[in-house]
C-alpha cells in the first residue's frame, strides 16, 4: 500500500471532538466502489441487493456472519493466520471499518424491501 496510489476517506475528528477511523482506499478500491456511487447518485440508494441482502428474514447470527464475509473481503490480509495485527493497526481499523459498513447496509436492507 506504501507504494500505490490511494485516497483518505473519514475524517481525524467527528462532531463531537472524539477521535475517528479514516482509510486508505487504492484505485482498486475506488474503482470497485464507482458503480455503487453512481446509482447512488442517480437514485439515492447503493442498489446492493443482488449481492448483500438476504433472501429471506435473517437472523442477527447470520447478518454478523456475512458481515465478517465482507470484513474478510475487503481486507483479506488481517484475518489470514499468517499474521498477527493489534487490534489498535491500521489493518485492524479498516476491517473493522468494512466490518461496520457491510452490517450497517445488511440491517438497513433486511428492514426494508428492496425494490
Amino acid at each position: 500500500m506504501a507504494n500505490e496510489a490511494a485516497v483518505w476517506l473519514g475524517v481525524q475528528k467527528d462532531f463531537e471532538g472524539n477521535a475517528s477511523t479514516r482509510m486508505h482506499l487504492t484505485q482498486d478500491m475506488v474503482a470497485a466502489l464507482l458503480p455503487a456511487l453512481r446509482r447512488f447518485v442517480q437514485n439515492g440508494s447503493v442498489a446492493l441487493a443482488e449481492t448483500l441482502a438476504p433472501t429471506s428474514p435473517t437472523s442477527s447470527k447470520q447478518l454478523h456472519a456475512r458481515a465478517i464475509q465482507i470484513g474478510d473481503q475487503v481486507v483479506p490480509e488481517y484475518r489470514n493466520g499468517k499474521r498477527s495485527f493489534s487490534c489498535g493497526s491500521h489493518t485492524a481499523k479498516r476491517w473493522q471499518a468494512a466490518y461496520d459498513a457491510a452490517l450497517a447496509v445488511l440491517q438497513q436492507l433486511q428492514a426494508r424491501p428492496v425494490i
